[in-house]
């Protein structure tokens, strides 16, 4: 086999005691839901290294605040999905409108670095042709309603980081996206189909302020503006999941291998103690952001 220049300098700086940093840091966040048992909920834990279930679960409807859900919100327990052989499967009550109807919390760990990547398997089970929660405008035209969410938050916590949402636009499927910066639309890039699952890849970067985002390991959008404003030092410490009610529907998604890393070269992770899983509790009203 042709040894390539750039092998053979790799292997000087190995001999050397200097290789470069790997494209990506060992994974801080490794979630399957393999530990669980099928039928159950998912079990929740304080954060390690890496996190390897989420930080909690749970649902709200008009009146309550539960964790984990009750029945009012709906239900999360570990099962199959197509294409997904075991994860998470989210289902609202069809008498509960709620935004945040049911949602996943992994939260408490502290990543630091200016370039992180997370991802997800996701399937949409079943959701209405238009959703009526949380409407936004489309990029291309036109409006919808976000059915999933996923909002990442930095530093002190406050929403100024990435948000992936998926709305239905047919009988059939939907769009994923990511909301803009302003909150008001969702710049659209992959048409999802129903019952189908995908692998979802969000990159940041803190310091230009921009996100990528693929699908199936190909890039679909790149250069997205996620900031107001350029965030130096920072350090993501959550990502929540929040699937939305619907007055007279079922809401259904699957949800699997939640993974994060920082990009390109590893960086020192602080895992937040008790006082910062603490945090959240009082702070996840909120994660939806309306």
């Amino acid at each position: 086999m042709t040894i390539t220049r750039f092998s053979r300098l790799a292997a000087l700086l190995v001999a050397i005691g200097m290789a470069p940093a790997l494209a990506s840091a060992a994974p801080f966040m490794n979630i399957d839901f393999e530990g669980d048992a099928a039928g159950s909920a998912p079990s929740v834990s304080a954060p390690g290294n890496p996190m390897t279930k989420p930080s909690a679960i749970g649902g709200y409807t008009a009146t309550t605040s539960d964790s984990p859900p009750t029945a009012a919100s709906g239900t999360i327990v570990v099962g199959s999905a197509p294409g997904m052989a075991q994860g998470a499967i989210m289902t609202t009550n069809p008498a509960n409108a709620e935004l945040g109807a049911l949602w996943i919390d992994n939260n408490g760990f502290g990543a630091v670095g200016q370039k992180i990547r997370m991802s997800f398997d996701v399937n949409i089970l079943a959701a209405p042709t238009v959703a009526l929660t949380q409407p936004k405008l489309l990029a291309g035209g036109g409006s919808a309603g976000i059915i999933l969410g996923m909002n990442a938050f930095t530093n002190s916590g406050s929403q100024q980081s990435f948000r992936f949402a998926a709305a239905p636009t047919s009988e059939t499927g939907g769009v994923f996206a990511l909301r803009s910066a302003d909150n008001t639309t969702l710049v659209d890039f992959f048409n999802y189909v129903e019952g189908t699952t995908y692998n979802v890849a969000i990159e940041a970067d803190y310091t230009t302020g921009k996100v990528k985002a693929f699908v199936d390991g190909i890039e679909k959008i790149s250069n997205h503006t996620f900031l107001l404003a350029n965030e130096p030092s920072a350090t993501t410490g959550e990502y929540f999941f929040h699937l939305n009610g619907e007055a007279g529907y079922a809401n259904s998604v699957a949800i699997d291998n939640i993974q994060s890393a920082v990009v390109p070269e590893p960086a020192s992770l602080g895992l937040a103690g008790a006082a910062a899983l603490s945090l959240f509790v009082v702070r996840r009203r909120q994660r939806g952001n309306a």
